[in-house]
């Protein structure tokens, strides 16, 4: 599955990213964002998950290409942006944003018996 997800930092390929932009949704006009676990939405991102295939399908019905074509076209787009971000380099997306590498501490967790005690 590839998340997108905007004010929100993912990883894309292995690679942290932030995306920054100042479109705030990503959903058509009208649709609300997904409900967090409990009822509760989330008030500052919406998250859009699709297949890769699923992607391709929706490229190749829209560009009026083969289902094969489109995919060979997004694995080449996938491609370029992963090889901008692992050289450091940040990607504009017009209309969605700014990909751009990050360097995060790893997170520490506490061991399993330390996490009981609490």
């Amino acid at each position: 599955m590839w998340f997108i997800c905007v004010k929100r930092g993912w990883l894309l390929g292995g690679i942290p990213f932030t995306a920054n932009s100042r479109a705030a949704s990503l959903s058509k006009s009208g649709d609300s964002p997904p409900a967090a676990p409990g009822g509760r939405k989330h008030g500052w991102y919406h998250e859009i998950a699709m297949t890769k295939d699923e992607l391709a399908r929706q490229l190749a019905s829209e560009t009026k290409v083969s289902p094969a074509a489109a995919a060979d076209q997004l694995d080449t787009l996938i491609h370029d942006i992963l090889r901008r971000l692992r050289q450091g380099r940040p990607v504009k997306l017009p209309g969605l944003g700014t990909l751009q590498p990050t360097s995060r501490r790893s997170a520490r967790l506490a061991p399993p018996a330390r996490r009981e005690e609490r």
